[in-house]
């Protein structure tokens, strides 16, 4: 992305969340991506993501695996919205290397946030450990009852 597509995705960024969290695509894949900007519950990959600061206790985010799913789901509670733009992504290599989160990440502790999670707000994800891979993911959707529209 050159310096002026990313000024101007910051831009969006922070006038789409307002003073709430907004962030990117997690995958750049163009069959996915779309020239759109979303503000339902959608995850905010941890790598690149945005929002005004804020002492608010209840926005700390408490796990060290899917924190990233977590932080999403309680700006959404808060807020009611979570920004992301569907267009901007990032390629990255970030669990190839030597130290960081690889270093103690295992499948037996993402799979115990992403049952924590489930358990937590069973009403805004759900568990997946379908997948082939080993390890276990959260599928994010509002299920809450919807107020009934104004007539």
């Amino acid at each position: 992305i050159d310096p002026v597509e990313f000024d101007d995705a910051l831009s969006v960024g922070f006038a789409a969340a307002g003073e709430g969290l907004w962030g990117i695509h997690p995958v750049p894949n163009a069959f996915f991506q779309r020239f759109k900007l979303s503000t339902d519950l959608r995850y905010i990959c941890g790598g690149f993501y945005g929002f005004t600061a804020t002492r608010d206790p209840s926005l700390l985010v408490s796990l060290e695996d899917k924190e990233d799913f977590e932080r999403s789901m309680l700006w959404y509670l808060r807020d009611g919205q979570v920004a992301r733009l569907n267009w901007v992504s990032m390629r990255t290599t970030g669990y190839s290397g030597a130290g960081g989160m690889q270093e103690t990440r295992t499948p037996e502790r993402v799979d115990a946030a992403a049952r924590e999670l489930a358990a937590r707000w069973p009403s805004l994800c759900s568990l997946n450990t379908k997948k082939k891979s080993k390890w276990a993911e959260v599928r994010l959707r509002d299920r809450r009852p919807q107020p009934e529209a104004l007539a």
